[in-house]
């Protein structure tokens, strides 16, 4: 989970093969965590509007779009070589805040501005 320069949230998808920010895997790295975190986000947090899909989209994901209409920014990551390209922009944003400490406790900070960032590579990350 990635936070933005503005405290916009969004969700990369590597499908395993993708390139990992390298702070994400800073003794966090538990992939079963993940996947029950976003289970759990999913749970606990309204719906906040729809979304619009970009690119080649999510195909049946139903995952990705259920967290974009709580509001994430979702990008997947480009099978061989990447980038992430946003397939699925939410029409509004869930914001830093409104996540619990445990949550903010594994993001992973950017100086990346979501909305206006349609790819990304890990260099572009700090």
């Amino acid at each position: 989970m990635l936070a933005d320069a503005e405290g916009s949230l969004a969700i990369c998808a590597s499908a395993g093969s993708g390139q990992v920010p390298p702070q994400a895997l800073d003794g966090r790295a538990d992939p079963e965590a993940a996947f029950r975190r976003m289970d759990d986000l999913i749970d606990r947090l309204p719906r906040t509007g729809s979304h619009s899909v970009e690119g080649r989209g999510p195909g049946n994901e139903t995952t990705w779009r259920a967290l974009a209409d709580r509001g994430f920014y979702v990008y997947d990551w480009r099978l061989w070589n990447g980038p992430y390209e946003r397939i699925l922009r939410p029409d509004r944003e869930l914001r830093v805040e409104a996540l619990g400490a445990e949550e903010r406790r594994v993001l992973v900070t950017c100086n990346l501005r979501f909305r206006e960032t349609a790819s990304f590579r890990l260099a572009d990350l700090p």
